[in-house]
């Protein structure tokens, strides 16, 4: 979905979804560890998309593309459907909007996250997340939010 420019930019809002709604995030196997058990999600897996792309979409600032688990599960919990237009052998990663509105890098410098829904043509449960405080992402902010998720599939080595 490319929008038009000149029908504006939505800004990005927090939703104030509950904490314990969970969130995921599609994993491309570029992006991950084959060689540790478990396979390991990388940082840059959980990176913002740049924000002329964001615009493309309509959004007004970087953010990163997730999915609301309870409204993929109302809408069939169709997994295929969920990684549509993804590489073979993606994984699914899940963590909370709890623990992403509280996220702490490494070093324990907060870095909460926001979530919004934008639900897309044949993704109902699409949604954004993006850093309230930096305006797109640094490699602090996706080494804390790959460090707070954990495989809901995981993703196969090629």
């Amino acid at each position: 979905m490319v929008v038009d420019p000149s029908e504006g930019l939505r800004d990005l809002v927090d939703a104030g979804l509950d904490p314990d709604e969970v969130l995921f995030r599609i994993v491309q196997p570029g992006f991950v560890n084959f060689a540790v058990e478990p396979p390991e999600a990388q940082s840059n897996g959980f990176q913002d998309q740049r924000l002329d792309v964001a615009n493309g979409f309509g959004l007004n600032g970087p953010c990163a593309s997730v999915a609301i688990k309870s409204i993929w599960v109302a809408e069939g919990a169709d997994v295929d459907q969920l990684l549509a237009g993804f590489p073979a052998n993606s994984g699914i990663a899940q963590f909370t909007v709890g623990a992403v509105r509280d996220l702490l890098t490494l070093a324990g410098e907060p870095c909460p996250q926001s979530v919004m829904p934008d639900p897309r043509d044949g993704s109902p449960w699409h949604a954004v997340m993006w850093d309230e405080k930096r305006a797109g992402h640094t490699k602090a902010v996706k080494r804390a939010r790959a460090q707070v998720a954990e495989w809901f599939r995981e993703p196969t080595a090629h």
